[in-house]
């Protein structure tokens, strides 16, 4: 009888219980704010998603030429499931994806919830042929941006292969595998080759603050022309044989190996020339406008930017690149090296080329004490640079965050830390030298410091005071620690005077 109570009785209780749990609201395991269920903005503040594709727009405009007229199209739920090969680069999570349209564009974002992440996805011409096939595309792009930025597989790239446009696009035939256009030394295999034409544009650059006056001032952004085959696998610069040959000279002159190098890219660009003769002078110069291409020549992990004029006559380098090189070590110590070799060998900083980075510990001094100098302990890691000028032009720098830098013995020369320019310093030791009669070893230019000279035109009266002041001559003070003599040397590095001090 107990035991029948007792069933009785826990049947009744897991009756209770079960009625009990099937009235209760048991909570989900899946989080409040889902990606497929974005926030409800009214409560958390969030900006609602109309807010965000308006500031999408915005960025559209500025940013990726997309015109006012444009609209938005759709604003869709998104999460990284759907997202593709887009790449999203932020701790938060992806949740809209929004679309602007406009009569030949389409422009596809993706944001977090409060649209403070933003990437552009995609950017296509609704008007281009039909018949153009994705591997042309997909090539053409992603040899654009290693035009604009070679290291963007490895390092963040300001642009990547889906946000570059292509703009114009139409077929060609060609007459050759190297699609009419031969990279030096290059044998070409007579061959029908159908391919493309292809003009595509890239990130509008921001306001231009130091830009030339006039037409010159250009705030657009960049194109580059290509020849690309129908596989997409061989492409191109488009730009007139001529442009391509004086391109080549010009590297082979700074470096560049005979039959050596390819044609990357080529940008049609303008600049003002006429004025290099009135540099550090304050006369008014009104630029000549020069139409023509900025050439980029590559090989094996080097580059070459040569500016061409239209006509493919005059060729100059601009600029030079170590790929692997360049960002090797800490930015501030590579521009404090490139512009302390920019004056030595008197030429652009970026047209200074590393060709060797060693990471070193060299103690106190940099490893190159003068007979006098005390330095304090210097534990940290530096770096032993070696660069290159012109053809036939090295030499080697130390530099570290605690030390500062110094270049090493150079050509019979002693260490040095000054800026001068090499001829002019190397004109001052041997005089030195002579005069002192001791070993270049010991000898050191302790100060080099350009004075200022009163600039006046032929109408300024004799007795006016000076209006401009212009960079004049040099002193410099160089001693063997015994004895020390002070050079005046002018802007063509003429001994002016000498004097012991």
């Amino acid at each position: 009888m107990k035991k029948k109570i007792l069933i009785f009785f826990l049947f009744n209780i897991g009756l209770l219980t079960f009625l009990f749990l099937a009235n209760t609201e048991i909570p989900s395991r899946k989080p409040l704010i889902s990606q497929s269920q974005p926030p409800n903005t009214k409560i958390s503040g969030i900006p609602s998603k109309e807010t965000i594709a308006e500031t999408v727009r915005n960025d559209a405009i500025n940013r990726w030429r997309f015109p006012q007229s444009g609209r938005v199209a759709r604003i869709e739920a998104t999460n990284l499931r759907t997202m593709g090969n887009i790449r999203w680069i932020s701790a938060t999570i992806p949740t809209w994806k929004i679309t602007l349209e406009s009569t030949n564009l389409r422009l596809v974002y993706i944001t977090n919830d409060t649209g403070a992440v933003m990437v552009l996805a995609k950017r296509d011409n609704l008007q281009l042929p039909k018949k153009l096939p994705a591997a042309v595309i997909t090539g053409v792009q992603k040899e654009a941006v290693l035009y604009w930025h070679p290291q963007f597989e490895t390092t963040v790239s300001p642009i990547l292969p889906p946000q570059v446009l292509l703009e114009k696009a139409e077929p060609v035939t060609w007459k050759n595998t190297c699609l009419d256009l031969p990279n030096s030394g290059e044998v070409c295999t007579p061959k029908t080759i159908n391919g493309w034409r292809i003009k595509v544009v890239g990130i509008t650059p921001p306001p231009c603050i130091a830009c030339l006056p006039g037409n010159l001032q250009q705030i657009a952004p960049p194109t580059l022309n290509f020849r690309v085959d129908e596989t997409g696998k061989e492409v191109r610069a488009d730009i007139p044989e001529s442009v391509a040959s004086e391109g080549f000279k010009v590297a082979q002159s700074w470096g560049l190996a005979t039959k050596s190098g390819r044609i990357i890219g080529a940008s049609p660009t303008r600049w003002g020339a006429g004025c290099d003769n009135f540099q550090g002078l304050p006369i008014a110069c009104d630029p000549v406008p020069v139409n023509g291409w900025l050439v980029k020549i590559e090989d094996r992990g080097k580059r070459w930017h040569i500016q061409v004029d239209d006509s493919g006559n005059n060729g100059e380098l601009m600029a030079r690149e170590n790929i692997a090189l360049d960002n090797s070590f800490d930015k501030k110590l590579a521009d404090e090296v490139r512009n302390l070799a920019a004056q030595h060998l008197e030429m652009g900083w970026e047209q200074i080329l590393f060709t060797q980075v060693e990471a070193q510990s060299f103690g106190a001094c940099l490893g190159l004490p003068t007979p006098v100098e005390k330095c304090a302990p210097d534990p940290g890691q530096g770096y032993r640079v070696t660069v290159e000028g012109k053809v036939g032009q090295r030499q080697v720098y130390r530099v570290s965050p605690n030390s500062g830098i110094r270049i090493e013995a150079n050509n019979g020369l002693p260490p040095r830390i000054d800026k001068l320019p090499n001829p002019i310093a190397e004109k001052l030791f041997l005089d030195a030298k002579s005069r002192l009669q001791v070993a270049l070893s010991d000898l050191r230019i302790t100060s080099a410091e350009i004075t200022s000279e009163c600039f006046r035109t032929a109408t300024d009266p004799p007795n006016a005071p000076c209006q401009v002041l212009v960079s004049g001559s040099w002193r410099i003070v160089v001693t063997n620690f015994k004895r020390q003599l002070v050079y005046r040397v002018n802007s063509r590095g003429d001994i002016e005077s000498v004097s012991p001090e």
